[in-house]
């Protein structure tokens, strides 16, 4: 059986594709016998049916004529290919991947040509591929441009995974040099340059594998796309989603989504295991005149024969660069041992070569261990010493080992939650333990300093509970933040009680420098001219004077929080002092007994947690008795605020937002919501927290 097919003239010829001479073998004789012909090759299609994994064609080419000269089904790994293909003296083989086992990606290229466009197409394949594929099992080729366009050409890129498995091909002649050839690149061939009428969609629902290629508003679309082929109605409709999905995004009208749908739906019907290929109307019937051996009536050799023709017409035309992948790397002759074995041939080479080895063997150990005891007797004068030194260090780290493991840095821990501690935050309970956790108990007042343009920046107290919890978050060593607010006082003072968890206390905090008290200290935030005080060339400021900083801080946002739950251990209370802090806007102490108030000396902090002790507001002062710890404060039922439209929070002021915010905190504090509730809550807080920062 040969059928002649005309082929295109090989603007890339496939000797190039693979350089090697016909194989010759030469007898006893002296006879030379050619044992493979570069013009036949063997090309194995995989198939949808489970029974006969693979269609292998010999197909001979010449000059610009294509002949099929024999063709059979073969089983995975079948070993009688072999033979019955050696007999035709096949120079290559070609076997064709699934679409499934494949990666397919086009880019666009720059308007050149030669080493420059080959040059592009592998930059883009880097690229694409991030070197998770293999060099050699990477085929790149440039679409044919039929005229000169400002826009470029068009790459194509395929990749075999080496995680992607394929059926078990037949057994191959051992003459045949084997090459990998994608099936979307047997699919393009078909094209020959020319841009398709209509979508080409080839399914096969053997492996769910979905190639779709048509013309798109500029460029040529491709897409190799996988859907679970186990159920039938499911594998027509994954087929007819899959298009759907790529027209649409290709910017085709819904009208094509239609028309091609009612092809896809005919295919399909007439197809008894929904395996099928749908080609363009103007290379339909082009192809079926050039099918080696002609339309057989069997859909699925028809099928194999036209993968066969394209994959024929890869290798021969401008997209050869496309039948370039390989299984492995082949291995380079050994010239070295060859060269080695050359010289042993010789017996008095052999002779000295057995002399050399026994004086290596003999005298090998005796001269590495003498200059191996001179290196290290150079380098260590006094090994006891140093073994001792190894020794008392081991011991060292197991004990800090052990210690890591069983102590807590509470030193740090304390930095790390001074530096965690807004300027509007006064503390007046803290109980840090080992595994215990952290609780904080006090009342946060309105804070205002000036930033570095002169602008002052106010926060409520409100806000400077939210700023003390993200900050503790964004340490990532106190987690799990619990709080309880009490109601906002008349001084705009509020109550609150912090619960959190210690996870990673050894965590290493990298502060921003503004925000660093290593760095910028709260007396260089609130006195920046305070050396100059000190040596006399400024005046001193007063302690009614706003803070003035170098930058002002950032505002964190706030995240929601679960609710607090009380606290069953026994709590620290600090003892109330008959003196409070006068620093910066709160000389006054407002929302304290009058005249309770004294200014503490200059080198007491005026936030964190060495500040000066101040009595509670809402505890009575004893006659030199020890008070009573104060307790939180009752509160009244807490109702669940109605939900807020945009119109309502746009009209209302920064104080009557502030007062719905305090609402909204206390009832997602609440037990019991639902989860509706609960994200109502959130975002409701969220909204109104966002119009209060930009009153």
């Amino acid at each position: 059986m040969a059928v002649a097919t005309p082929l295109p003239p090989p603007s890339d010829p496939f000797f190039h594709l693979f350089p090697h001479p016909p194989r010759r073998r030469v007898t006893q004789r002296g006879r030379t016998i050619e044992t493979a012909d570069d013009r036949v090759m063997l090309i194995a299609v995989p198939t949808g049916d489970t029974g006969s994994a693979w269609h292998v064609f010999i197909v001979r080419g010449e000059g610009s004529t294509l002949s099929l000269i024999a063709e059979r089904s073969a089983t995975a790994g079948d070993g009688s290919v072999a033979g019955w293909a050696r007999s035709h003296r096949p120079a290559r083989a070609l076997v064709v991947l699934p679409a499934s086992a494949t990666v397919c990606r086009t880019c666009p290229l720059p308007p050149t040509q030669g080493e420059q466009l080959a040059s592009a197409l592998r930059l883009q394949a880097e690229t694409a591929l991030l070197g998770g594929v293999p060099w050699h099992r990477v085929a790149t080729a440039a679409l044919p441009s039929q005229s000169a366009t400002p826009t470029g050409r068009q790459g194509v890129i395929l990749a075999w995974p080496e995680t992607a498995d394929i059926p078990e091909p037949p057994t191959l002649p051992d003459s045949c040099e084997i090459r990998y050839v994608p099936i979307v690149a047997s699919l393009l061939a078909l094209f020959r340059g020319e841009a398709p009428a209509s979508p080409l969609v080839a399914a096969t629902r053997e492996d769910g594998s979905i190639v779709l290629i048509f013309q798109g508003t500029a460029d040529l679309v491709i897409r190799s796309a996988r859907e679970d082929g186990s159920d039938a109605s499911a594998w027509r409709e994954g087929v007819q989603r899959v298009t759907a999905e790529t027209l649409l995004n290709a910017d085709r009208s819904a009208d094509d989504v239609r028309a091609l749908h009612a092809q896809l739906a005919t295919q399909q019907a007439s197809s008894p295991d929904g395996s099928f290929v749908l080609l363009p109307s103007n290379i339909a019937d082009a192809i079926s005149r050039q099918l080696p051996g002609g339309r057989t009536g069997n859909a699925e050799k028809d099928r194999a024969r036209m993968i066969a023709l394209g994959t024929s017409l890869v290798v021969s035309g401008p997209l050869s660069g496309l039948a370039a992948i390989r299984e492995a790397i082949p291995s380079a002759p050994p010239s070295k041992f060859e060269a080695v074995t050359a010289w042993l041939a010789s017996p008095r080479n052999t002779m000295l070569a057995v002399f050399i080895a026994t004086l290596v063997f003999l005298l090998g150990p005796l001269g590495f261990s003498a200059l191996r005891y001179g290196i290290l007797r150079m380098k260590v004068s006094e090994p006891e010493k140093l073994e001792a030194l190894n020794r008392q260090t081991e011991q060292s780290v197991l004990v800090y080992k052990q210690l890591s493991t069983e102590a807590w840095p509470m030193t740090k821990l304390l930095g790390d939650l001074s530096n965690s501690l807004p300027e509007g935050i006064e503390i007046e309970t803290l109980q840090l333990g080992y595994g215990e956790g952290l609780m904080l108990r006090g009342y946060a007042k309105p804070f205002e300093q000036k930033g570095a343009t002169g602008t002052p920046v106010k926060r409520t107290a409100t806000e400077e509970l939210i700023r003390l919890e993200s900050l503790l978050r964004s340490t990532q060593i106190f987690t799990n933040t619990q709080s309880k607010w009490e109601d906002e006082r008349a001084n705009g003072y509020r109550g609150f009680q912090l619960n959190c968890s210690v996870v990673t206390p050894t965590k290493i905090v990298q502060w921003a420098k503004d925000e660093d008290y290593a760095l910028n200290s709260l007396r260089d935030r609130r006195y920046p001219n305070w050396r100059d005080v000190e040596k006399g060339s400024a005046p001193a400021p007063h302690v009614d004077e706003p803070a003035a900083t170098a930058s002002a801080e950032k505002e964190p946002e706030r995240v929601a929080t679960k609710p607090a739950t009380e606290s069953s251990e026994t709590e620290t209370e600090t003892k109330p002092d008959d003196r409070t802090m006068a620093s910066g806007d709160d000389a006054s102490t407002p929302g304290h007994p009058e005249g309770a108030g004294e200014i503490p000396p200059a080198a007491a902090p005026a936030r964190g947690i060495g500040r000066a002790p101040r009595p509670n507001p809402d505890q009575p002062a004893g006659n030199g008795e020890n008070p009573r710890p104060s307790q939180p404060a009752s509160t009244p039922a807490v109702e669940i605020p109605p939900p807020v439209a945009d119109e309502e929070l746009n009209a209302m002021s920064k104080s009557d937002a502030q007062a719905l915010l305090g609402k909204l905190s206390k009832a997602r504090q609440l037990p019991n919501l639902d989860e509706p509730t609960k994200t109502r809550l959130r975002e409701d807080f969220n909204r109104v927290l966002s119009y209060v920062k930009s009153k």
